[in-house]
């Protein structure tokens, strides 16, 4: 009887670790591929569904992605062509009720009058303007949103301007959007992506890291480091929270620019890395040369992985951009 209470114990310990409040163990895979009916240009902006069939570019047409069909519901709908187009960071809330974008208030002669942030709402079918730029959405809910300096604001226009404090982000439940890891429990953002030199030689290799959103980013956790050669253009994080997704170009020679180059000179491929970072593990999700079109330089900064975590959606440098789906663990 108690050999086998033994055998019992032993077996409930191996299988613990992979049934934590972090999650299963594994890595995000690619169930298939397809290349989009969406070209869009270095400094275009755009906001990729919820359910991750549909973009919304800063003209807000919002474009099927394996169809290409497209529709117009927005701009007629609620008058909004009195602006001119979106010059800052678009989204969806988590939810697919709102769609929020910087929008720049033009005078006749082109001159930029105000770049206020609008919401959408889509049940409604009404908006409403708020101060400052929209620079994404909570990853917990659809109560709020971050504005100027990445200041947390709720729908009804407060803005949550007192400290914080610092949140260990190993330790609590949290959730990811874009470029923030969010605490499920204060609705607030509490780390997010910063990158620091390899060495001190100026190599032009930079570590990646998760940092606290504090004034002194007091916990730190590295979670990749550059080859030679390479360079991260985009780092987001998966809804769950639970993994960075850094899109790498890998070149042939630095370029005389500078590892600073934003046109993908000497670019040979383009390499979607998924970090499970809690673990400190990374592994390779996909490579733009894969599609075998010779297109495999992805835009800086235009990388994004739908709410429902099903899609992620590459941009590519003068070609039609990339749709993965994927299966978690």
């Amino acid at each position: 009887m108690i050999r086998k209470w033994n055998i019992f114990i032993i077996l409930f310990l191996l299988v613990l670790p992979s049934c934590s409040i972090f999650g299963k163990s594994g890595f995000p895979k690619v169930e298939s591929v397809f290349v989009s009916s969406v070209t869009l240009g270095p400094i275009d902006e755009f906001a990729l569904s919820p359910d991750g069939s549909k973009i919304v570019d800063e003209a807000f047409t919002e474009t099927e992605l394996s169809t290409g069909k497209q529709t117009q519901r927005f701009m007629d709908t609620l008058g909004l062509k009195i602006y001119g187009s979106t010059g800052g960071f678009m989204g969806w809330s988590v939810d697919g009720r709102y769609l929020a974008a910087t929008q720049m208030v033009l005078a006749p002669d082109s001159t930029i009058v105000d770049t206020p942030v609008v919401i959408i709402d889509t049940q409604t079918n009404t908006a409403r303007y708020y101060k400052g730029s929209f620079n994404g959405w909570s990853a917990v809910n659809s109560e709020r949103f971050l504005t100027n300096n990445w200041t947390p604001t709720n729908l009804d226009g407060t803005e949550i301007t007192v400290p914080w404090g610092t949140v260990d982000f190993r330790k609590v439940d949290v959730k990811g959007n874009e470029n923030f890891l969010w605490s499920v429990e204060k609705n607030l953002p509490i780390a997010y992506f910063r990158w620091f030199p390899v060495d001190k030689l100026h190599s032009g290799q930079y570590k990646a890291k998760i940092v606290s959103y504090d004034k002194g980013e007091t916990i730190q956790v590295e979670i990749y480091v550059e080859k030679p050669l390479q360079r991260t253009v985009s780092a987001i994080f998966d809804p769950t929270g639970r993994y960075a997704l850094l899109t790498i170009w890998e070149r042939s020679e630095i370029p005389p620019e500078g590892n600073d180059e934003i046109f993908g000179k000497f670019v040979v491929d383009t390499v979607l890395m998924v970090v499970d970072w809690r673990k400190g593990e990374h592994r390779e999700l996909f490579r733009l040369s894969s599609i075998g079109d010779g297109k495999v330089i992805a835009l800086p900064a235009k990388t994004a992985w739908s709410a429902d975590g099903s899609t992620i959606f590459v941009a590519r440098k003068d070609a039609p951009g990339v749709v993965l789906k994927v299966k978690y663990p």
